[in-house]
């Protein structure tokens, strides 16, 4: 056997697989099909370590009363600085603005389950044409007003905001695991704390009954 035909041998062996591996990737501007990907795909994969650490930080804000409008709010409801939430989306290879914007519309979509779909009160935006162009990225443009809310399945997998694979399927699971549990994803709203209970002390110049400050 020659150096040509065995170069040609090895060379085809490489470029049949990675050529069937990209078939159907993002890579040709195909659209991502969740259904293969999701919490419940029984193929074994390594950990998304940094696409989990992100997916966590979406998940907690869906407990937001208010819609986290920017990244200190985001920040805020689930315990978090701006400059972590930064450094958590750059690591998973996402923009930190479509990340908020992600995490603000699916929190009005998990919001309105079993409800009327009114994004002009689920989301605080004032200018119209900001809300529209909100609306458009998330693939919730042409959703009927007053009608039946659209659920996570459908706004994921038509929102153009984040498509990596690997953040929207710890997403998924992140979403499926609140499902199924009685507690919260992640840390969650930042409560107040209660006050510390207030110590009896005894006067340094009587020996009388304690008293309070």
């Amino acid at each position: 056997m020659s150096k040509i035909t065995l170069l040609t041998q090895f060379s085809s062996l490489w470029y049949t697989p990675y050529k069937a591996r990209f078939a159907g990737g993002t890579r040709l501007g195909k659209r991502i099909s969740l259904a293969k990907v999701g919490p419940g795909d029984s193929t074994e994969r390594p950990a998304d370590h940094a696409a989990e650490r992100w997916a966590r930080a979406v998940a907690a804000a869906l407990d937001s009363t208010i819609d986290p409008k920017t990244l200190q709010a985001w920040g805020r409801a689930i315990g978090a600085a701006r400059g972590t939430l930064r450094v958590w989306c750059r690591a998973a290879r996402l923009s930190a603005k479509s990340s908020l914007d992600f995490t603000r519309l699916l929190r009005a979509v998990r919001c309105s389950q079993g409800l009327s779909w009114d994004p002009n009160n689920l989301l605080d935006v004032v200018d119209e044409r900001t809300l529209h162009r909100l609306l458009q990225m998330g693939g919730l443009e042409a959703h009927p007003l007053g009608g039946p809310a659209p659920d996570c399945q459908f706004f994921i997998e038509s929102q153009r905001l984040v498509r990596n694979p690997a953040a929207l399927r710890a997403v998924l699971a992140a979403l499926e695991i609140r499902d199924g549990s009685q507690g919260n994803v992640g840390p969650g709203p930042v409560l107040e704390r209660p006050p510390h209970p207030v110590r009896a002390r005894r006067s340094p110049r009587s020996n009388g009954p304690p008293f309070r400050r």
